[in-house]
């Protein structure tokens, strides 16, 4: 599974490479972004195929697998298991509200919001997903007049951009953005921060 799709395609061609080896068959996973559509293309031109997408599983479809494979645990210990050494705690386990036992439905459910552990059982809905833009390579763009680009103005008329030296710097990359409520104000904000800098 590759959660960070490679600025080389070459360097993703070795790393599947290692999937399935000694002639046994292996299935690779690329986790890719809408914006890195084009590096995705240049991997495929690479590989000379194309690489089937798969869609990822909503919230709705994944609580119902994980609901399905813990009651099959449930039923597994209901069919090999002694429970009657368990079935004599429940009296002393059971908590009583105001006076009243709760029902053995509502202790069944506490026990089973318990027992689920990280892995919830309830899945909280999808994030609402922002419409899929269509990437075309420079070659499916079709050929393009210089006047159909609008007024530029003269090249003479246009300040010149410096070029700032960069020296000796690093490129990270940091996963979250305005989908995670995560705006540049906070990332620039905390990089001062932790770097005792100022941030203007």
């Amino acid at each position: 599974v590759n959660y960070d799709i490679p600025m080389d395609s070459e360097s993703y061609v070795h790393r599947i490479g290692r999937t399935g080896r000694a002639g046994r068959a292996g299935r690779a996973l690329l986790f890719v972004e809408n914006r890195e559509r084009r590096l995705l293309r240049n991997i495929e031109r690479t590989m000379k195929l194309t690489i089937p997408e798969v869609e990822l599983p909503n919230a709705e479809l994944l609580g119902k697998r994980r609901l399905e494979k813990f009651a099959a645990k449930v039923q597994q210990q209901l069919e090999s298991s002694d429970l009657d050494q368990y079935r004599a705690l429940l009296s002393k386990i059971q908590p009583t509200a105001e006076g009243e036992e709760q029902d053995l439905e509502t202790l069944a459910a506490a026990l089973l919001k318990m027992a689920q552990g990280e892995r919830t059982l309830i899945v909280p809905p999808d994030a609402p997903m922002r419409p899929k833009r269509e990437f075309r390579d420079r070659d499916d763009r079709g050929p393009r007049d210089r006047n159909d680009r609008g007024p530029r103005g003269d090249r003479e008329d246009r300040p010149r951009r410096e070029r700032r030296d960069v020296g000796d710097m690093q490129l990270y990359r940091i996963e979250v953005g305005r989908d995670d409520g995560v705006e540049v104000r906070h990332i620039v904000g905390a990089i001062a921060n932790e770097g005792d800098i100022s941030s203007r």
